[in-house]
């Protein structure tokens, strides 16, 4: 006769808590990656860039480069895949819109235009550099330590385009987007966008950011 063995009372609790450590792992797993590796990537991806900046007059070392760079953008885009759901900007923390909200302030007004379901479509990767530009400029804006210099974020779409502006009013605005230091990333990150990034100082002092980019959205399945 076949004897039928249970695992007790305590075995359906036994079960949960191993999926929950599972979960946590798999999340952990996915945190590393995009903030230890991801993040190791960009930088040398970064140093390579600005190196490139400066062999103009080597065109084959440059072309080395630009290979160099397009292939750490490819490991970046595996580890962004393998992590996929560890970044908060992933639709299911609610992509870039919310990120952008999250950094409104006293000082910081943020407007998004994007449609959620257009968001929720938008690579990954390609927000968190859209991301980037806009914390960058942020705290650029904020070197101002007027408490009534405001920066304005908007964030919407035109032609197929996406189109990232913020606009300093601060006192001695166009200074500041003078230094290269203050603008290379934002350049960078533009650049890795395939996208055009501008600093467009006004009459009234203040100096407008903007960064327009192709839509980068990752294709329906099914």
């Amino acid at each position: 006769a076949a004897v039928r063995v249970t695992g007790g009372p305590g075995r359906a609790e036994r079960e949960r808590r191993l999926l929950r450590s599972e979960s946590a792992g798999r999340r952990q797993i996915g945190t590393s990656l995009r903030e230890t590796l991801s993040q190791e990537l960009a930088g040398i991806a970064y140093t390579l860039w600005t190196v490139q900046q400066q062999t103009t007059s080597q065109p084959e070392v440059a072309a080395l480069l630009q290979r160099s760079i397009a292939m750490l953008n490819g490991a970046l885009a595996t580890a962004r895949t393998l992590s996929r759901g560890a970044s908060p900007l992933a639709p299911e923390h609610g992509g870039l819109c919310k990120a952008l909200r999250d950094l409104a302030g006293t000082r910081v007004r943020v407007s998004c235009g994007l449609a959620p379901e257009l968001d929720a479509r938008l690579d990954v990767l390609a927000a968190e550099h859209v991301h980037g530009i806009a914390l960058d400029a942020v705290e650029c804006a904020l070197a101002d330590p007027d408490p009534e210099a405001v920066v304005a974020i908007s964030l919407t779409t035109r032609d197929d385009r996406l189109l990232l502006e913020i606009v300093d009013a601060g006192r001695g605005a166009a200074a500041r987007y003078e230094e290269p230091a203050a603008t290379s990333m934002m350049r960078f990150r533009a650049e890795q966008l395939h996208g055009s990034l501008t600093f467009d100082a006004r009459p009234d002092g203040s100096v407008a950011v903007t960064c327009a980019c192709p839509l980068p959205v990752v294709p329906p399945t099914g």
